[in-house]
């Protein structure tokens, strides 16, 4: 997570802004890193255990889980309360991003 955010909103379009993130400037977030492993041409995993905390409309935790293939991304964030009901994001699968170029 950058510490700044909203500075790199739509960072995507401009180069200069983008190329100043640096390592420095991001904040590691303890629980919430993603592994991935390479299986049949693809990446995959998430964020494991419920230690990626949140307070996102009631959550407790949130999970991540990502695949990414040559054509496209696919990532399905959840938030989830203390009694493990999910409280925020796609019910039935993740947001697929698929590439255009």
């Amino acid at each position: 997570v950058a510490a700044e955010p909203l500075r790199f909103a739509g960072a995507y379009k401009d180069e200069l802004l983008l190329g100043s993130l640096t390592p420095d400037s991001l904040i590691n977030r303890t629980g919430c890193a993603v592994f991935l492993s390479y299986t049949e041409g693809k990446y995959s995993g998430g964020t494991e255990s419920k230690d990626c905390s949140s307070d996102l409309r009631g959550a407790k935790y949130a999970t991540s889980d990502v695949i990414i293939t040559s054509n496209s991304i696919i990532s399905w964030d959840k938030g989830y309360d203390e009694n493990d009901k999910q409280v925020w994001g796609a019910k039935k699968g993740g947001y697929i991003f698929k590439r255009i170029e």
